[in-house]
C-alpha cells in the first residue's frame, strides 16, 4: 500500500514538474574578443536531477554551418565538467544531483574577417561597435528538459548606453525583458537588433507595429520602405482577417557597396527581418517581392507550420509567393498593377520550364540539396505558385465561382490555430479534396510528390484564358499567359 503510493505520489511529482515552463535567465554585455566587438551573455538555468543537464547551441541552421565559430569562452560557476558534442548540437554540464540551478557565461562574436553584414552571413551574428544583429539561434542557449521545452524567459540588456537602441521579435527599447511560455521554436526563430536604428510605430486595429531600419539609405528611400510595410500589414490582415497580434515588427537593414540586385529575408516570430542590398539597380518592384513575401510567412510557414521543414516547401514557400502576386495585383502594390500577376505566372513558368531540376521529385528537396544547391532552391517556389494558380482555377471552375483557394487556405489557417495542425502530404489532400473532389490525390502525386510539369495549357483552355506559346533564346518552348482585359476579368472576376 505505501509502496504504491510512494510510486504515485513520484509518478505525479515527475510529471507536474515535466509540464512546468522552463525558466531561463539571461544578461548580455558589449564585450569584445581579440580586440573586436563581441557581446558577452551570463545564463542561469534549472537543472536535471540526474547531475546531467543538456543545453543547445546549434552547429547548423538554415544553410549556416559551423555557427559554434561565433560561440567562444563557454564557462561554468560551479564546479562541473563540461562536454561538447557537435554533431548533436550538444552541451552536457555534469554537476553535483544536488544543484537546482546552473550558471554559465560566453561570448558571441562576429565572422572572423567580417566587417559588415552581408550575402555570405545574413543568418550568422554580426557585431560592430555601432550595431549588432543576430537570430536568437545563434545568439542564446538553451535547455531541454523535457522533449518540447516551453520557456518563461528573463533577459537583461547591461551596461549598452543610453542612446544604443534594444529592439527585437519580443519588444521595443526595454533593457528587462519577460517573455513568458514560449516555445523553443519560436524562441529560436526571432531576431534581436542592436544600435543604430530608428523606430516608426502605427497601429491596426490598435495592435503595435514596429518598423525598424538606420535612417541612412543611399538609392532606397526609407519613407517609401515604411509606406510599403504599412500597407502590406494592412492588406495581409484584412485578407485573413486576423488582427490576434499584439506585437509585431519589422526589421530592414540596408547593405552597402552591392552594385547587383540583391535581397535576403525571413519570416520569423513576431516579425521579419531582411537585407537590402543598397543599390541603384533594385526597383521597386524588387522591394516588393521581397517584403510582400516574408510579411506573408507570418501565416504561411509560421502560423501554419511544415510538419517537415523542406519537404513542405512546395506550401510554404510556394504557396507564400502565389499570394505575394495575387494580392500585390488586386490591391495595385506594383507600378504594373493586375498585370503583375500575368507577369510572374509567366516569369515562375518559364524558369521553372527552363531548369534542369524542373521534374526533380519533392522528396529530393531535402536540407542539403535544398540550401546547397542553387538551382535547386528555387524549385519549390516555382512549382508551389504554379501549383497554387492551378488549384485556385480549378476551385473556382468546379464550383462556379463559389469557392476558391482561398476558402482553403482560411480552413487550414483555422486547424492551425485551433488544432495545431501542421501542413503534411496527407492533410493537404485531405482537406484540398472537400473542394477540388476525390481525384486531388492523383493530381497531388502527380505534380508535387513526382515533380511532372503542371499542365498549364489545359487550365487555360478550361477558363477560356488567352495565350500563346513562347520559345526562349535559350530554345525553352513554354507558355504564354497573354496581358488583357479577358484574363485580367476571368482571373480576378
Amino acid at each position: 500500500m505505501y509502496t504504491k503510493l510512494f510510486y504515485i505520489i513520484l509518478f505525479m511529482s515527475t510529471f507536474f514538474y515535466s509540464k512546468a515552463n522552463e525558466t531561463i535567465s539571461y544578461v548580455v554585455e558589449q564585450s569584445s574578443y581579440n580586440q573586436k566587438p563581441a557581446l558577452k551573455v551570463f545564463a542561469k538555468f534549472q537543472t536535471s536531477r540526474n547531475g546531467v543537464t543538456n543545453l543547445n547551441f546549434p552547429s547548423s541552421m538554415w544553410g549556416e554551418e559551423s555557427l559554434k565559430n561565433h560561440f567562444k569562452n563557454f564557462r561554468t560557476e560551479e564546479d562541473s565538467e563540461i562536454l561538447f558534442n557537435e554533431s548533436e548540437d550538444l552541451i552536457q554540464i555534469k554537476h553535483a544531483d544536488s544543484l537546482n540551478y546552473i550558471n554559465v557565461s560566453y561570448l558571441i562574436i562576429s565572422s572572423e574577417n567580417s566587417l559588415e553584414i552581408d550575402f555570405v552571413n545574413y543568418f550568422r551574428p554580426f557585431i560592430s561597435k555601432e550595431r549588432f544583429h543576430i537570430l536568437s539561434f545563434s545568439l542564446f542557449v538553451t535547455s531541454s528538459l523535457s522533449m518540447n521545452p516551453i520557456y518563461d524567459i528573463d533577459i537583461h540588456w547591461k551596461n549598452f548606453d543610453k542612446d544604443f537602441l534594444i529592439h527585437n521579435s519580443f519588444n521595443s527599447n526595454i533593457t528587462h525583458q519577460n517573455i513568458k511560455g514560449i516555445e523553443r521554436d519560436k524562441f529560436n526563430q526571432s531576431v534581436f537588433i542592436g544600435g543604430d536604428y530608428q523606430l516608426d510605430e502605427f497601429f491596426i486595429n490598435n495592435k503595435k507595429i514596429v518598423f525598424a531600419s538606420p535612417v541612412e539609405w543611399e538609392n532606397i528611400e526609407r519613407n517609401y520602405l515604411l509606406d510599403l510595410v504599412t500597407k502590406v500589414i494592412k492588406i495581409q490582415r484584412k485578407f485573413w482577417d486576423d488582427y490576434s497580434q499584439d506585437y509585431y515588427t519589422t526589421i530592414l537593414t540596408p547593405l552597402s557597396n552591392y552594385q547587383d540586385i540583391n535581397y535576403i529575408g525571413a519570416g520569423l516570430t513576431n516579425s521579419f527581418m531582411a537585407l537590402i542590398g543598397d543599390s541603384s539597380k533594385i526597383s521597386k518592384d524588387d522591394i516588393l517581392n521581397l517584403i510582400n513575401h516574408e510579411l506573408l510567412h507570418n501565416w504561411i510557414g509560421v502560423k501554419i507550420e511544415n510538419k517537415n521543414e523542406e519537404k513542405q516547401y512546395w506550401f510554404s514557400e510556394g504557396f507564400t509567393e502565389y499570394y505575394h502576386f495575387k494580392l500585390a495585383s488586386k490591391n495595385c502594390l506594383s507600378n504594373q498593377m493586375e498585370s503583375f500577376f500575368i507577369k510572374k505566372i509567366n516569369e515562375f513558368n518559364y524558369l521553372l520550364n527552363s531548369s534542369q531540376y524542373n521534374e526533380i521529385k519533392n522528396d529530393e528537396l531535402n536540407y542539403d540539396s535544398f540550401w546547397n544547391n542553387e538551382g535547386i532552391e528555387e524549385i519549390p517556389y516555382w512549382r508551389g505558385a504554379l501549383f497554387a494558380f492551378y488549384l485556385d482555377l480549378s476551385i473556382r471552375n468546379k464550383s462556379d465561382n463559389k469557392y476558391s483557394l482561398d476558402d482553403l487556405m482560411f480552413d487550414i489557417l483555422n486547424d492551425a490555430t485551433n488544432n495545431n495542425q501542421t501542413i503534411d502530404k496527407d492533410y493537404f489532400v485531405k482537406v484540398a479534396s472537400n473542394y477540388y473532389g476525390k481525384d486531388f490525390g492523383k493530381l497531388f502525386d502527380k505534380h508535387i510528390v513526382n515533380g511532372e510539369l503542371i499542365p498549364l495549357d489545359n487550365l487555360y483552355d478550361r477558363n477560356k484564358l488567352s495565350y500563346s506559346y513562347q520559345t526562349s533564346s535559350k530554345g525553352v518552348t513554354y507558355l504564354k499567359l497573354l496581358n488583357d482585359k479577358n484574363n485580367l476579368k476571368i482571373i480576378f472576376n
